[in-house]
């Protein structure tokens, strides 16, 4: 029990002398004087600096010195030697012994740790690295005088160590994950000019000169002055374009955008993307306010782009991502064939030949393409797969195609073979269903859906055995056959499936008093019973099936709803009804594509053995 309590005393001490040490400080903040003033007399118990600090142009910086009643003070700053100066800096005079033993072992296991330095060093390090930001116009963090006085004073005896700052005689400014970026890129432009000083965004360690708009300016002047007679003079042409882009992307009026796309990407991921990897996807997939795409943002911005290159740059937008298996090497292009959508692309380098020196003759490539002329560029990096991966591919290629399908129907082949199978699941709806609409309580859903697929797997055997085709594998299996369904749908009182052979299968909610407007036209004149319609009318996430099907099926009923809910007396739904729905759906018609995926049977070949590996 002694030793118990022994420990006790010693908690209850050290709390002890943290709430004096408290008390002390906050008296001399009230008495005027400053808790730190003197501290640097004390003896030093150690300085360290990180290891990497003259490569990174970045240095943090540790002091602590001991006080005479166990206590230790410490002081840290972080200290940007490109531009910037003290970024931040905190000091504290209550530090226990353990505490700062922990705080060491933390410092000297990061993957650039602490290591000793002199206190000269430090010094020089804090001293310098704030001169040269405050000659840029760049204050120091508001901590930074602490510090200074954890430190102590220069001594004029001494030679200082050199400190060079900046990079190549220039400001270097790496942004930070919270800087105001914008500001600071005004600020070097005011004191530097903007190509004065070199630039590395947020999103990567890829050194880029802060050419900013003035360099897109210069590179389209020599754009103009050129013309490209041949592939050769094309790629450079691409090049300087791509270059374009890069720099308008990373410029000080894209950079909260990039920045915000960036933190983006790197949510949920385990390894930091890359600068490159995150400027492209930026560039190919980011939409600006107003839904405008970066390439035709920039071909607004740049009115003087001369025809052929705004062609070229708007071209960009169809780049193509997926999984590409090298056909053939042919030393300045690739022949590739695309896993997610089956066609093959001619593909080059805007590097030439070299570009695609380090492509394996065999395999795979993941990544991304971008058309150039009557071919297709590299776009970004690519990630090369051993062919022992295609499995693998396959069934990754076959999950693009189910939860993209746009990237699947680029082949003509595929779309067309998409439409017949749901023209066929149409028919096998009503025949089995006996009707186009079918509403079943929630908890029926899942039986009801599992029959109409034991219905159509069975149609399929026997329409392929009578055109003596040969069976899919799946029809053969005597695996039970069921369809997966959201767990929410089946907690429902009542959900309504519909059938098209345009739009497919759809599950709709609240379809009963929809469709009870329509029946009783005799109602219209009470509001609350065409509520329902002017609910599914203005929701954007429903498509337009269940209207349409009702419109169809009761043209006067739809004529009299719509010419009430919209205030059209004329309203005719024969005549007027498509525009409304294009009016308030028009982006379920702009992208409208069969509902049904016919992956390749390699695919689903693939789809089965990884399952199998999986379940072991």
């Amino acid at each position: 029990m002694a030793g118990r309590k022994n420990k006790r005393g010693s908690v209850g001490n050290a709390k002890a002398q943290r709430w004096a040490a408290r008390k002390a400080k906050q008296a001399a903040l009230r008495a005027g004087r400053d808790p730190y003033q003197g501290v640097w007399r004390l003896p030093l118990r150690g300085c360290f600096v990180n290891q990497g600090w003259r490569e990174q142009h970045l240095a943090s910086l540790m002091v602590a010195r001991d006080r005479s009643d166990g206590l230790i003070v410490i002081a840290v700053a972080l200290v940007d030697l490109g531009c910037l100066g003290v970024k931040d800096a905190w000091a504290r005079r209550d530090m226990e012994n353990d505490e700062y033993e922990t705080a060491l072992e933390r410092m000297r296991a990061r993957e650039d740790p602490y290591v000793p330095c002199d206190l000269e060093l430090a010094t020089a390090i804090l001293r310098r690295g704030q001169e040269y930001a405050a000659e840029l116009g760049f204050n120091p963090h508001r901590e930074w005088d602490r510090v200074l006085q954890v430190i102590g004073p220069s001594s004029d005896d001494d030679q200082p160590p050199e400190i060079i700052c900046g990079l190549d005689g220039k400001p270097y400014y790496v942004a930070g994950p919270d800087d105001d970026s914008a500001d600071i890129l005004q600020q070097l432009e005011r004191h530097v000019g903007p190509d004065g000083f070199h630039f590395v965004a947020a999103t990567g360690d890829l050194p880029m000169p802060g050419e900013g708009v003035r360099g897109v300016e210069a590179l389209l002047e020599d754009l103009a002055a050129t013309r490209a007679e041949d592939q050769d003079s094309l790629l450079l042409r691409c090049a300087k374009l791509k270059r374009c882009l890069i720099l308008w992307s990373v410029s000080s009026e894209l950079l909260d955008e990039l920045r915000h796309f960036g933190r983006q990407a790197r949510r949920g991921r385990d390894e930091e993307p890359d600068m490159d990897e995150t400027i492209d996807r930026f560039i190919a997939a980011h939409r600006l306010e107003g839904g405008a795409s970066i390439h035709e943002a920039f071909v607004a911005r740049f009115p003087e782009l001369g025809d052929d290159d705004r062609h070229i740059v708007l071209g960009w937008k169809d780049t193509v991502e997926g999984i590409f298996e090298i056909v053939r090497h042919g030393g300045d292009h690739l022949v590739l064939e695309n896993l997610v959508d089956e066609l093959r692309y001619v593909v080059r380098s805007n590097q030439g030949p070299t570009g695609l020196a380090k492509s394996p003759r065999e395999g795979f490539l993941v990544g991304r393409i971008c058309p150039l002329g009557d071919g297709w560029l590299m776009s970004g990096d690519h990630r090369a797969m051993p062919p022992s991966a295609s499995d693998l591919l396959l069934a990754s290629a076959a999950d693009i195609a189910m939860n993209v399908p746009r990237l699947f129907f680029r082949n003509p082949d595929h779309l067309k073979r998409a439409w017949e199978q749901q023209r066929q699941m149409y028919e096998a709806f009503v025949e089995h269903f006996g009707s186009d609409e079918v509403i079943v309580p929630g908890a029926g859903l899942q039986a009801a859906m599992d029959g109409f697929m034991r219905h159509q797997v069975e149609s399929a055997r026997q329409r392929a055995e009578d055109e003596g085709n040969p069976l899919d594998p799946a029809m053969v299996s005597q695996a039970p056959v069921t369809v997966p369904l959201p767990p929410e749908l089946l907690r429902e009182p009542e959900v309504a499936v519909l059938d098209h052979p345009l739009w497919g299968q759809g599950f709709y909610l609240g379809y009963r008093e929809v469709r009870r407007a329509f029946e009783k036209p005799g109602s219209f004149w009470h509001r609350r019973r065409i509520e329902p319609v002017q609910r599914y009318l203005e929701d954007e996430d429903l498509d337009p099936l269940p209207l349409l099907l009702l419109g169809d099926r009761f043209p006067e009923a739809a004529s009299s709803i719509f010419a009430t809910l919209q205030g059209r007396p004329g309203f005719d739904w024969s005549r007027d009804g498509e525009a409304l729905l294009r009016e308030h759906k028009a982006n379920h018609y702009d992208r409208l594509l069969p509902r049904v995926v016919p992956l390749p049977e390699r695919h689903v070949a693939a789809m089965r053995r990884t399952a199998e590996i999986r379940r072991g």
